[in-house]
């Protein structure tokens, strides 16, 4: 006898577990009470994505906290406030109900309704905020590849870019940056996946804007864009994908003046910085953090900037910066 396969991982299980107590929830509890929880939590979220700069500016200015702390805290601290005053609100309205609506028939297979609703919410927003965070690929993997899990994230992912703005700065403040140093022959193996290779054209704009902003702020004159430049460095990341490495080097021993050359590209001073890093700031911060990628930043000989971004989705974005005079 064929029988129903979700053909699930164990995030559809964990989910599964999730929404299996929030509906078993209703058997202590009532139809009213459940709708209160469902709404205060859900305005709770909505509620605090809108109000989280004012708390985060507040606690910033009274407390001497760093910006991506603020900000976390800020929108931790709305939503719980947020969601004590609707719980207050509502639970005084639910004191007027007249005691004929308490008795509606039903009203317990009623109540899984809102309750597995409060169930996805949750579920929605951890999974989402996970994918927003420099996690573990595996993690964010099962994630996607899950059922339940790839269709809600599927469903929320524009919410994703919100979650990194408020709480990935926490994050960056501890991460560790996968870098080479520059003119190293040092080769680092890359045992990950392709979920689909994109030029990120954003983010190389928002990468070459934050370099001249750096070379501005020490009074160097700013680097000019290259398109030449950037299709050697969306080439050099796109072949690190797809050929499991990071290095300056190619597995034929190219190094960024081969790959001019063969691009045909004039130089008489040539220099290359490579990052992994899932969001521009933090590739961009790990840079300008490691002492001979600054110097290339920073470099007065160099006048020509390409920047190539490709994106693999939740396994990060290769960043290569490649500069002439």
């Amino acid at each position: 006898m064929s029988t129903f396969s979700l053909q699930g991982n164990w995030v559809d299980l964990v989910i599964l577990m999730i929404l299996l107590y929030f509906a078993l929830g209703v058997i202590r509890t009532h139809l009213w009470i459940v709708l209160a929880d469902f709404f205060s939590f859900l305005f709770s979220l909505v509620g605090a994505l809108r109000l989280y700069p004012y708390a985060a500016g507040i606690l910033k200015n009274n407390f001497s906290l760093s910006n991506s702390f603020s900000n976390a805290l800020g929108f931790l601290v709305s939503a719980v406030v947020i969601e004590f005053v609707l719980s207050f609100v509502f639970s005084l309205l639910i004191k007027k109900i007249p005691n004929r609506f308490w008795k509606i028939s039903g009203r317990r297979l009623v109540a899984i309704i809102p309750a597995i609703g409060e169930g996805l919410l949750f579920i929605a927003f951890i999974l989402t905020l996970s994918l927003a965070l420099p996690i573990a690929p595996k993690f964010k993997a099962d994630i996607s590849d899950s059922k339940i899990g790839g269709y809600i994230v599927g469903k929320t992912s524009r919410f994703e870019s919100r979650l990194t703005d408020i709480f990935g700065g926490v994050v960056e403040d501890t991460l560790t940056y996968l870098l080479v140093k520059p003119g190293s022959d040092e080769t680092i193996p890359l045992n990950i996946e392709q979920k689909g290779l994109t030029v990120d054209e954003k983010a190389e704009s928002q990468m070459f804007k934050l370099v001249n902003e750096e070379r501005a702020k020490r009074g160097i004159k700013e680097l000019t864009w290259s398109e030449a430049l950037r299709d050697v460095g969306r080439a050099h990341a796109k072949d690190m994908w797809e050929r499991k490495y990071f290095s300056h080097f190619s597995p034929e021993g190219d190094d960024v003046g081969d790959r001019l050359d063969k691009a045909g590209i004039k130089f008489q001073f040539a220099g290359e910085n490579l990052a992994l890093a899932p969001t521009v700031l933090i590739a961009h911060n790990g840079l300008m953090n490691s002492e001979g990628h600054r110097e290339n930043i920073l470099e007065k000989e160099f006048k020509k900037i390409g920047i190539g971004v490709i994106d693999n989705g939740i396994y990060g974005k290769m960043f290569v910066q490649v500069f002439t005079d």
